[in-house]
């Protein structure tokens, strides 16, 4: 059951921030503010993108529960520049999300690669998959029933906004339940490995090293800003 709670903090998390970005301009007429928070955001995602040290010194759970608190953040942002056209606050907003994205990401593939048996990590992903990109539709739902009877331009009203923002923090409360993997036995009746634990300064030192030894790592970075 541990795969299908993961699947649900991405559900409740990257599903609903699919439907902010699917919004157009974050749901704004001028997407100016938004353009700009976005580049913001994918630019710190591709910076953290060797978030594995924070994963492995905080646990992955801490890890996990952090993404909903930062995605919310930025539709609570939008909520707040529905009010006072606050551009600031959407890029801290946007800031915040991209690392909060590494970070939950991270503790995320980490999670589903490392509980299942080999032979169950197919079904293990299609069910995540299945599952997170669920939220999407169901944030659509959300929306095109909120605006149903809208015939004229205009930015999306809050309740859109605290929707989403109650959701993606109900991503963080999700998390909050799912086990510890050194908790988890496996079906065969093995148990998942964890990394010995490290000083935070250990940890970054081991990135160095990694990158050291496998130099190729870095062409992972063009790849990342390939999508910005």
């Amino acid at each position: 059951m541990c795969h299908h709670c993961i699947a649900f903090v991405h559900l409740l998390v990257v599903g609903m921030f699919n439907v902010l970005s699917a919004l157009g301009g974050g749901g704004q007429v001028d997407p100016t503010t938004s353009n700009n928070a976005n580049t913001i955001l994918y630019s710190l995602f591709c910076a953290m993108s060797l978030a594995g040290s924070f994963c492995n010194f905080f646990g992955p759970k801490i890890t996990l529960a952090s993404g909903g608190v930062g995605f919310s953040l930025l539709s609570a942002s939008y909520w707040s520049y529905n009010h006072n056209k606050e551009e600031g606050f959407v890029y801290f907003g946007g800031a915040i999300c991209g690392i909060a994205a590494a970070f939950l990401w991270t503790a995320e593939g980490s999670m589903i690669m490392s509980l299942p048996l080999e032979k169950d990590k197919d079904k293990y992903i299609g069910v995540f998959y299945g599952l997170s990109y669920f939220g999407t539709v169901i944030g659509a739902i959300i929306r095109a029933v909120e605006t149903w009877a809208t015939t004229t331009a205009g930015s999306v009203n809050d309740g859109t906004y605290i929707a989403l923002f109650i959701l993606m923090l109900m991503g963080s409360v999700v998390a909050r339940f799912v086990s510890n993997p050194e908790k988890v036995i496996r079906t065969d009746g093995t148990r998942v490995v964890i990394p010995r634990q490290t000083t935070f300064n250990q940890e970054l030192k081991n990135v160095a090293l990694a990158i050291k030894r496998e130099p190729y790592i870095i062409l992972f970075f063009p790849y990342s800003m390939a999508s910005l």
